[in-house]
């Protein structure tokens, strides 16, 4: 075991690259992780004493941390108790879970992510933040409470993965930025009505299409689907949020009804073309658009 007071310079020579945030000692008498810069000092010093950051999880809460790595193929967890850093019993094992870094996570001040995270669940009671895989590869920080409320989501960078209103051009900003990511060629791009989320579609083994949605409330995750698709791809650079959210805009204005009732649309190349096009249904009337948002006509 090792008195939290350790200094943590050990970090840097014993978790490998890349180095770890500098961070200060921190008192075994006088701990609330919430306070800036205790939090991230806390990992550090767990990551010093497990000698590895190849992390598969780990929690956090007001006064106590726990950070779960792999050592050969077998998981160890290292926690702060008591003023001190020891390894302890745990049920997590290592089963193909994403192995991360989490030094890549902002922990400067858990105290701003605990209160962003109040504000979005309306409670703040016996807040815990987890880093751990959610889906696909894809490792985020959530914030949860106990009773349980509403899990919210925050990037490495600290941000907030927002709840959206996909028919605002911010929401689809947002959400297409999500689900698009650094890719170049997409096949599709829509609003999929049954879950009320944004996805973007991509080649995948033949006959099948990877999509990556984002709902709403959630991080985007991928779907394998099996479907033969016979138009081009093309750039979603070519798509813009508030050319859709004007189009949007349109609809409801005719038709009388709110998006939230069964809107759906699609950007493709589904055209003789083959240029990219967006098809937009709503309470059974269906537009086209050009992709800076000007209805066509009929």
């Amino acid at each position: 075991m090792l008195a939290l007071g350790l200094a943590l310079s050990a970090c840097g020579s014993s978790a490998g690259d890349p180095s770890p945030h500098p961070s200060s000692s921190l008192e075994p008498t006088a701990v609330a992780f919430t306070e800036p810069g205790r939090a991230q000092a806390a990992l550090d010093q767990l990551i010093a004493a497990a000698g590895s950051a190849h992390a598969i999880k780990v929690e956090l809460d007001a006064t106590s941390a726990t950070l779960a790595v792999v050592i050969g193929q077998q998981a160890e967890t290292w926690a702060w108790r008591d003023g001190l850093v020891q390894l302890v019993e745990s049920d997590t094992a290592y089963v193909g879970q994403t192995i991360f870094d989490p030094r890549r996570f902002d922990l400067a001040d858990l105290g701003r992510l605990f209160r962003q995270a109040e504000a979005l669940a309306g409670t703040a009671k016996s807040q815990r933040l987890h880093i751990v895989e959610y889906a696909d590869g894809q490792v985020y920080m959530t914030v949860t409470t106990n009773p349980e409320s509403t899990p919210v989501f925050f990037r490495a960078d600290g941000s907030i993965v927002n709840q959206l209103d996909l028919t605002t051009a911010a929401g689809l900003a947002e959400g297409l930025a999500d689900v698009i990511g650094q890719r170049q060629s997409v096949l599709a791009i829509g609003l999929d009505p049954a879950s009320g989320g944004i996805y973007a579609d991509r080649a995948g083994r033949p006959g099948q299409i990877i999509r990556t949605l984002r709902m709403p409330r959630l991080p985007a995750r991928q779907i394998e689907l099996q479907e033969i698709v016979d138009w081009p791809a093309f750039d979603p650079a070519l798509v813009r949020p508030e050319a859709i959210a004007r189009v949007v805009d349109h609809l409801e204005s005719t038709t009388g009804h709110s998006p939230a009732s069964g809107l759906s649309w699609v950007i493709d190349g589904q055209s003789p073309s083959g240029q990219p096009g967006m098809r937009f249904s709503l309470s059974g009337r269906t537009v086209r658009a050009t992709l800076n948002g000007t209805v066509l006509p009929g």
